[in-house]
C-alpha cells in the first residue's frame, strides 16, 4: 500500500512541474506583445496555452480521481479484510468461551486437552489482533497518503489559477498598451498623410491657376498679336493696291517722269523710313511705309542690286527671312559690295 502511495505522489510532483513549466513558458510569451504587429499571433499563441493548461488541468484532475477510486476501492477491500479478521476474532472469542464453558464441566482426564485448546485459541486471537492492527495501521497510512495528495492538487490547482489569472491580467495590458500603441501610430501617419495629401491638392490648385493665367495671358498676346497681323496684312494690301495703281498711271508726278530718278527717289524715303523704324520699332507704320517705297523702287528698277540688299535686310530685321530670300540670291549674284556680299552668304547660312 505504500508503494502505491508513492507512486500516486510521484505521479502528482510530475504534473505540477509540467503545469508550472507550461505557465513559465506562457509568462514568456506575455512578455514579448512588446511589438503591435505580432498581437495576433501572441493571442492566438496565448489561446492555445490556456486550452493546454485547461487539457493538463482536466487530465490532473481526472487521474485524482483516478487515484481516490483506487484509494477507495483499496480501503474498502481492507475495510472487508478487517470486517473478516473481526468476524474471525469473535468466531475465537466464541470458541474461547465454549472451551472456558467446557473446561469448568471437563474432568481431570481431559484438563490437559482443554489447556491446549485454549492456548491454541488465544496464540489464534492475538495473532489475529496483531493482524487487525496491522490492516488498521495500513488503512491510516493510505488515508494519509490519499489526504496528502488531495492536499498537493488541490495547491497545484490554485497556483496554476493564480499563475494563469496573472499572465491573463498580463497580456490583457499588453495588449492593450500595443492596441493604443498601434492606434496612435496609426491616426498620426494618417494625420500627416492627409496633410501631405491636402498641401499637394493646394499646389496643385496653385499650378492649375498659374497655368490658366498664363494660358489666358498667351491666349490675349496671340490675340492683339493676330490682330496686329490683320492690321499689317490689311496695310501692306492696301499698300500693294497703291503701288498697282501707281504702275498703271503714266510717271509724272515726281522726277520729271523719269523712271530712274523716280526710283533713286522711292530707295531714299525707304531707307529714311527704314532708318527711322530701326531707332523707333514700336512704329510700324513707318516698318509698312519703307518696306512699300523699297517695292516702288525695285517695280521701276528691278535691276538695282542695293536695292534688294536693303530690302533683304529690313525683312530679315522684322524676322520675315522668307520673303527676303530671293533679294539675298538676287543680290549675290549681281551685287559687287564684299562686306554686303559676306552678309548675304552670313544671312543664307553658306558660311
Amino acid at each position: 500500500m505504500s508503494s502505491r502511495s508513492r507512486e500516486s505522489g510521484a505521479r502528482v510532483k510530475h504534473r505540477s512541474a509540467a503545469v508550472l513549466a507550461l505557465a513559465g513558458g506562457m509568462g514568456i510569451a506575455a512578455a514579448g506583445c512588446e511589438d503591435p504587429n505580432r498581437k495576433m499571433t501572441l493571442e492566438e499563441q496565448f489561446a492555445h496555452q490556456v486550452a493546454a493548461v485547461e487539457s493538463l488541468a482536466t487530465e490532473a484532475k481526472a487521474q485524482a480521481q483516478a487515484d481516490h477510486q483506487e484509494q477507495t476501492k483499496r480501503i474498502d477491500e481492507l475495510a472487508a479484510e478487517l470486517a473478516a479478521q473481526a468476524q474471525r476474532h469473535a468466531e475465537l472469542a466464541t470458541r474461547l468461551q465454549t472451551a472456558e464453558t467446557a473446561l469448568a464441566g471437563y474432568g481431570q482426564l481431559g484438563l490437559e486437552q482443554a489447556v491446549q485448546d485454549l492456548q491454541t485459541a488465544r496464540a489464534d486471537l492475538v495473532r489475529l489482533d496483531d493482524e487487525l492492527r496491522s490492516h488498521v495501521a495500513e488503512i491510516g497510512k493510505s488515508l494519509e497518503a490519499s489526504a496528502r495528495e488531495r492536499r498537493m492538487l488541490t495547491g497545484a490547482d490554485a497556483e496554476l489559477r493564480g499563475y494563469v489569472d496573472s499572465i491573463t491580467r498580463n497580456l490583457e495590458s499588453k495588449s492593450t498598451q500595443a492596441r493604443d500603441v498601434l492606434r496612435t501610430q496609426l491616426i498620426d501617419r494618417l494625420d500627416k498623410e492627409s496633410s501631405m495629401i491636402g498641401l499637394s491638392v493646394r499646389k496643385l490648385e496653385n499650378q492649375v491657376e498659374a497655368g490658366a493665367a498664363r494660358i489666358a495671358l498667351a491666349v490675349q498676346l496671340l490675340r492683339e498679336s493676330l490682330q496686329m497681323e490683320q492690321r499689317a496684312i490689311a496695310g501692306r494690301q492696301q499698300r500693294i493696291r497703291e503701288v498697282l495703281a501707281g504702275l498703271d498711271q503714266p510717271v509724272t508726278t515726281r522726277g520729271g517722269g523719269n523712271p530712274d530718278e523716280m526710283a533713286s527717289l522711292y530707295f531714299k524715303d525707304a531707307m529714311a523710313l527704314h532708318e527711322a523704324y530701326l531707332a523707333d520699332s514700336s512704329n510700324t507704320q513707318q516698318l509698312e511705309d519703307a518696306l512699300l517705297n523699297y517695292r516702288k523702287g525695285l517695280a521701276l528698277r528691278p535691276d538695282d542690286a542695293e536695292m534688294h540688299y536693303q530690302l533683304s535686310r529690313l525683312l530679315l530685321a522684322v524676322d520675315r527671312k522668307a520673303e527676303a530670300e530671293p533679294h539675298l540670291h538676287y543680290y549675290l549674284k549681281k551685287g559687287t559690295e564684299v562686306q554686303h556680299l559676306d552678309d548675304v552668304r552670313q544671312w543664307l547660312g553658306q558660311e
